[in-house]
């Protein structure tokens, strides 16, 4: 039971129902309160240690970004046209399975770019709905 609890990282209350509705050893009500101690106090570490295991790669552990504006100047001298230009700068903290030290990323990007990639991020939350709702 309390496996399933894990896999389904159920609340305190799902638990409790899931129990009462089971039977069997789960009756006595000893079992019951001892399931729930330890799932009360045990269930955050019990989950982040269950996403731990199955991991197999690197994960993406923060991600920081601001935009800056550059100042170019086109023309001649005495006609300078000051044009400004944005930028997103990006920063990537990746987390290594193996509790290495963590790699940082940075990269910038255009508006084009940031546009592209945003149309691949809303394809991929597109992607993980439909996986989920199977």
């Amino acid at each position: 039971m309390l496996a399933l609890a894990r896999v389904h990282d159920w609340e305190l209350k799902e638990l409790e129902a899931a129990l009462s509705e089971r039977g069997g050893v789960w009756t006595a009500a000893s079992w019951t309160t001892a399931a729930l101690k330890f799932w009360r106090a045990q269930r955050t570490y019990v989950h982040e240690r269950a996403v731990a295991l199955s991991r197999w790669n690197n994960s993406l552990a923060k991600l920081a970004w601001r935009v800056d504006v550059k100042q170019r100047e086109r023309g001649d001298a005495a006609a300078a046209e000051a044009r400004q230009e944005a930028s997103a700068l990006v920063e990537l903290v990746m987390e290594a399975r193996d509790s290495s030290a963590p790699r940082v990323v940075r990269f910038e990007l255009g508006k084009d770019q940031v546009a592209a990639t945003a149309r691949s991020l809303d394809a991929i939350q597109r992607a993980l709905d439909l996986a989920a709702r199977k």
